[in-house]
């Protein structure tokens, strides 16, 4: 069948269901005879239409030759902003178009006037392009809203050599409204779905960097590492024509593309190589089993849907388990802690954590304290495998701190899910292309336990805003470094520079002099796997980390999943303690449980964490509760070594969806909230004990209004502090220990900012 009768059908299928209308608000008719002489004509847009406001001012026909931004149909169709069939807003559209639907509109975008690879080659002519190098690429690549795509000023596709999915105990679902996936599972939220991330395949020149490819992200490397080039003096790869199957792609020429991927995760073999090799110690293991399950596998942790293009993870019942269920493998614990080399390498403990770290490199400098991470820098260590075979939980030991860090015992290895890994093409046609093939990098990565708020959105909103974070939450777009060539050599291809670019997101459009739209802020909840959506900061990371390789006789870093928690949950227990290091992606533990931390970041509400009383927690804890004891109250608290996540993630204890409904307008409005609080109160020294959202009702807020003769304006946030003062055992209750309070003082902020204290 033709790509035009495909297109009908779809519009077809969509037309009764409001979409019709919504097309001949424009001026066009989906139902026309000659539907490309429809699509081609020249349109008068109404673009203070709902959804249309930032469909691209140069756009003025249903379909532009080459270019989605400016195709009417195809905005209309990708835009998580389109959902009403009239201008007033008042009848919603009641059917979206599929993910193979939108492929074919895609497809047909590039497909209505085919051109031949010369001619889309001579588009780049060497005189105004003189170091141009094309070649076949795959991309991840999203429709965004203007204000999610780096030059910001229209809606466009936004590509990356790089797609970040992520793990999850329930299949994929794909919502038509958002025209994303959602990691939400209405019913069960100790259930989380798996999250894929779409490639595709262009024909596509690679040019020095630029504010036309990188936008506002233009030059704003990850300074990390030091030494990297500035991007001016770095080559980014721009898709020039979507490559599809079939003989309407390219003039002349018929297709076949098969796209496929590998991913793996070695963070177990890692931790066995780095003790055997670089402390001479026996981990407990051979070094023909290193490379065999579950020191190293690829099975079930992601594949490729070709009907979609997705990569999508495999879900697993647990999203943690025992490495090996019947016969769970282990890692001889016969060192004590502390035991460092001479080189910098040691074995240390990190709360009840075993923490695995490299020597700092002298040949790339880094800043920060970061050290490539040759192994996972921090190990589940908690489980015992007595010789009987029975597994002993530490955690229910008083003598645990002092077992970990003097004794020798087998402590049990748990797997996650996580990986890294390739998505390469093969293509075939009646005629010879001779291209370079240049794969995309794919992440598998941990759950996005804010999956609605992206880490750009944030750095975006704090930058006006100094002192928040103690760096700056730049994204994983936002690092020059090379993908993991260590652990996948076919991410090295012909023409590849010392560094790479294959994180950058890369305009849609290549164009400087782009009017920009009067698109207001982003209204749509939708999810992203486009690096910009990921931490960019490494110690040790969050959806990725690094290490070092030696590449044309230099030492260079380069990204890798391996360095990061084993499993995953060890990192995410420490990222959040430390007040959402990891901004956007790491909720904030920093008063859950003791000893409590005063640089609270991102406060989580007494009803997120299982405080005072509240019957669930995100992180299936319970949070600190003030009770009375003897003649005084006292929060009670959890210690902290005791707090343990893999088991929790094992055990499906995590609630994920208790902190999904938070949006990047509330997280930010949290941070600056509590912001405020702080920088008019004197509080540095005292611990937020509670934090509620209220109204108008609440019993403190009533006082205040009668006392002040004020109406506060909702939404009105509650703190209260309090000094910490002695603390006391709790009987028979090894985890818990109880902190006497002094001097509480409730403090709150309305909806304009005015703070009260009661």
């Amino acid at each position: 069948m033709a790509l035009i009768d495909d297109v009908k059908n779809v519009l077809n299928k969509l037309a009764s269901h409001g979409w019709e209308e919504l097309f001949e608000a424009h001026g066009l008719d989906i139902s026309a005879n000659d539907l490309k002489q429809e699509c081609l004509k020249l349109l008068i847009v109404d673009r203070n239409f709902p959804g249309f406001e930032d469909y691209s001012i140069e756009g003025n026909q249903g379909i532009v030759p080459g270019s989605p931004a400016r195709s009417l149909i195809y905005h209309a169709l990708a835009s998580p902003n389109v959902k009403w069939s009239d201008k007033g807003a008042s009848n919603k559209l009641t059917k979206y178009p599929t993910l193979e639907q939108l492929e074919i509109v895609e497809n047909f975008v590039f497909g209505i006037e085919p051109k031949s690879i010369s001619f889309l080659e001579s588009k780049f002519p060497i005189g105004k392009f003189p170091n141009r190098i094309f070649g076949i690429v795959v991309f991840a690549s999203q429709y965004r809203s203007a204000i999610d795509t780096p030059h910001k000023k229209h809606a466009d596709l936004v590509y990356s050599r790089t797609g970040v999915s992520r793990v999850g105990t329930a299949q994929m679902k794909y919502v038509g409204e958002s025209r994303s996936f959602t990691p939400v599972f209405k019913g069960n939220s100790k259930k989380i779905r798996v999250l894929p991330a779409r490639y595709s395949v262009y024909l596509s020149v690679r040019l020095q960097g630029s504010s036309e490819l990188l936008g506002t992200r233009f030059n704003k490397g990850d300074q990390w590492f030091q030494g990297i080039p500035s991007d001016p003096n770095l080559s980014f790869w721009f898709p020039i024509h979507k490559l599809f199957e079939g003989d309407e792609c390219l003039d002349g020429m018929n297709l076949k593309i098969e796209l496929n991927s590998f991913h793996s995760n070695e963070k177990i073999s890692r931790i066995h190589k780095f003790i055997a090799s670089d402390f001479s110690i026996d981990p407990g293991s051979r070094p023909d089993e290193h490379t065999s399950f579950p020191y190293t596998y690829s099975n079930d942790i992601a594949s490729l849907d070709s009907s979609k293009s997705l990569v999508v993870p495999t879900p697993s019942e647990q999203i943690v388990k025992k490495a090996n269920d019947n016969n769970p493998i282990t890692l001889n614990k016969n060192f004590t802690l502390r035991t460092e080399t001479p080189g910098g390498d040691s074995l240390d403990s990190f709360s009840s954590s075993l923490e695995i770290r490299s020597g700092s490199p002298p040949f790339m400098p880094i800043t920060g304290g970061g050290n490539p991470r040759k192994a996972p820098e921090y190990m589940h260590i908690r489980t015992q495998k007595l010789r009987t075979g029975r597994l002993v939980d530490l955690n229910s030991k008083s003598s645990m701190i002092d077992t970990i860090n003097n004794d020798s015992y087998k402590a049990v290895h748990y797997i996650d899910f996580t990986g890294d890994g390739i998505v390469n093409v093969n293509i075939t046609s009646d005629r010879p292309i001779n291209l370079i093939n240049v794969p995309a990098y794919s992440l598998v990565a941990a759950p996005d336990f804010f999956p609605f708020v992206e880490q750009s959105e944030i750095l975006d909103s704090t930058a006006s805003h100094s002192g928040i974070w103690n760096r700056d939450p730049l994204t994983l777009a936002d690092t020059r470094i090379l993908p993991n060539v260590q652990s996948h050599p076919d991410l090295i291809y012909q023409g590849m520079g010392v560094f790479d670019t294959c994180t950058a997101l890369i305009s849609g459009t290549l164009d400087d002099n782009l009017q920009p739209t009067s698109f207001k802020d982003r209204i749509e909840r939708r999810v992203t796997y486009l690096p910009d959506g990921a931490a960019g900061v490494f110690a040790p990371g969050w959806d990725t980390s690094f290490d070092m390789i030696s590449v044309q006789n230099m030492s260079v870093p380069h990204l890798a999943s391996y360095g990061l928690g084993s499993p995953f949950p060890e990192d995410a227990k420490l990222c959040a303690a430390l007040s959402s290091f990891w901004p956007a992606v790491a909720p904030d533990i920093s008063r859950s449980f003791w000893p409590a931390r005063v640089e609270t970041i991102l406060p989580l509400l007494d009803s997120e964490i299982g405080a005072h009383g509240a019957v669930n927690s995100w992180d299936g804890e319970k949070g600190p509760t003030k009770i009375q004891r003897g003649n005084r109250e006292v929060i009670r608290y959890k210690r902290f070594e005791y707090v343990d996540y893999t088991l929790n993630a094992s055990n499906g204890m995590f609630d994920y969806e208790i902190l999904s409904g938070i949006d990047a307008d509330e997280y930010m409005e949290r941070i600056l909230k509590f912001k405020a609080i702080k920088d008019s109160q004197r509080i540095n020294r005292l611990l937020l004990t509670s934090y509620t959202q209220v109204n108008r009702m609440d019993k403190d807020v009533q006082t205040i209004e009668v006392r002040d003769g004020v109406i506060m304006l909702e939404k009105i946030h509650k703190f209260i502090f309090a000094n910490p003062g002695r603390t006391l055992q709790v009987q028979g209750n090894l985890q818990m220990i109880d902190v006497e309070i002094n001097n509480e003082r409730t403090l709150i902020i309305d909806g304009k900012d005015s703070i009260f204290e009661l």
